[in-house]
């Protein structure tokens, strides 16, 4: 006689689903948290050694000044410019169409060597209105 397994129990198939989905969710939740974040999908902070993933998770999963302007991948891109906010202004769910240098084409990965952009580091300093004309 063959044993019964009840029905309430869940088979490995469906706990071995459950187990694999769960990272992969989360990994997509962060992606509004980059600039960019989905553009490349999930490659953004997984390849490489996760070299940025690590960043990104000491950044406390946040976009911050320091991982936009650090190249955690060693060639020669600021992740900012790789993730098309060079100047580091981006910030989550704003509009990016009044961004200085932002881009959402060529966007690479910030986190291997072998993917750089072809764009060029943008000057980054507004310029600075005129002084006010000297009192009459």
């Amino acid at each position: 006689m063959r044993p019964t397994i009840p029905r309430s129990l869940p088979t490995a198939s469906t706990l071995l689903l459950a187990l694999l989905t769960v990272p992969a969710a989360a990994r997509r939740r962060y992606m509004a948290n980059l600039p960019n974040g989905d553009a490349r999908g999930e490659s953004t902070g997984h390849s490489n050694g996760r070299l940025f993933g690590n960043a990104f998770r000491s950044a406390g999963r946040t976009w911050t000044k320091a991982l936009c302007q650090a190249d955690t991948d060693g060639d020669g891109q600021t992740n900012g410019l790789e993730l098309g906010d060079p100047c580091c202004l981006w910030t989550q769910g704003a509009s990016t169409s009044n961004i200085l240098g932002f881009a959402t084409t060529d966007i690479s990965l910030a986190g291997s060597a072998r993917s750089k952009t072809s764009r060029t580091m943008p000057s980054c300093t507004l310029s600075s209105p005129p002084p006010p004309p000297p009192p009459p």
